[in-house]
């Protein structure tokens, strides 16, 4: 009888230039760029955000989106959803959208450090992970982010047999 092994990957962590003193608006925001999962071919993905926010009182809709978005590899480019473009930076979406809205991090004190606890990518997909995905971010805390000690971050799931 086989033996089934799960493991977990290295920490990864995503770059965030962009993402760094982000502004508070409903619509301006951040995207990674595209995790690949063709050649990892993992199960699942456990995605870690933390957002230190500046010292400015809470406002607007006191919360900070993570949306994830899907990304077909047509064998020669990626076509990730919407207007995202697979490749970090800021990004300019529209509600309603094509994203899925993984986590909603609401802020609550002036100055706090926002941290999403984890979350896996499958539960965004119905069970299933896509050729690659990224991650968008929307802050509208009526706070700027930090411009730096933000992190978004995964590690890839996946399973052996022995």
């Amino acid at each position: 009888m086989a033996t089934i092994n799960e493991a977990f990957g290295s920490h990864t962590a995503l770059t965030v230039t962009n993402l760094n003193s982000l502004a508070s608006s409903a619509t301006a925001g951040w995207q990674s760029a595209v995790v690949d999962n063709r050649t990892t071919k993992a199960l699942d993905y456990e995605v870690h955000v933390t957002l230190d926010m500046s010292a400015t009182a809470p406002a607007n809709d006191k919360a900070a989106y993570i949306y994830v978005y899907a990304a077909y590899h047509d064998g020669s480019n990626w076509q990730p959803t919407n207007n995202a473009t697979g490749t970090e930076g800021t990004i300019t979406i529209t509600n309603p959208n094509n994203f899925i809205l993984a986590k909603v991090l609401t802020y609550q004190t002036s100055d706090d450090t926002l941290k999403s606890g984890g979350f896996f990518i499958s539960q965004c997909f119905g069970g299933r992970i896509p050729d690659g995905f990224g991650i968008v971010i929307i802050n509208y805390t009526g706070s700027q982010v930090a411009a730096s000690g933000n992190v978004v971050a995964y590690k890839a799931y996946t399973e052996t047999v022995a």
